[in-house]
C-alpha cells in the first residue's frame, strides 16, 4: 500500500511540473482510464441530463430505454483516438 501512495504521489508531483498546455490532455487520459475500468465492472451508472423544461413533454421514454440506447451508442463509440 505505501508503494502505490509514493506512486500516486509521484505522479501528481509529474502532473504539477507540466506545462498548462498538457493538462488537458492528461484530463482526456485520465476520463479515458475511468471509463474504461466503470465499463469493465459493469455498465455505467445511469446519470440523468437536466433537459430544458417541457423538451421531453408527452415522451413515454423509460429508463430501460435509454440505458438501451446508451450500450448501442458505447458499443459503437471508436476505442482508438
Amino acid at each position: 500500500m505505501s508503494t502505490l501512495i509514493m506512486e500516486r504521489a509521484e505522479l501528481h508531483q509529474a502532473i504539477d511540473r507540466l506545462p498548462d498546455e498538457a493538462l488537458d490532455d492528461v484530463a482526456s487520459f485520465v476520463k479515458n482510464l475511468v471509463w474504461q475500468y466503470q465499463r469493465e465492472e459493469g455498465e455505467r451508472p445511469f446519470e440523468p441530463v437536466n433537459l430544458p423544461k417541457g423538451i421531453a413533454k408527452d415522451t413515454d421514454i423509460t429508463i430501460e430505454e435509454i440505458r438501451q440506447m446508451r450500450r448501442e451508442v458505447w458499443a459503437n463509440f471508436p476505442r482508438e483516438f
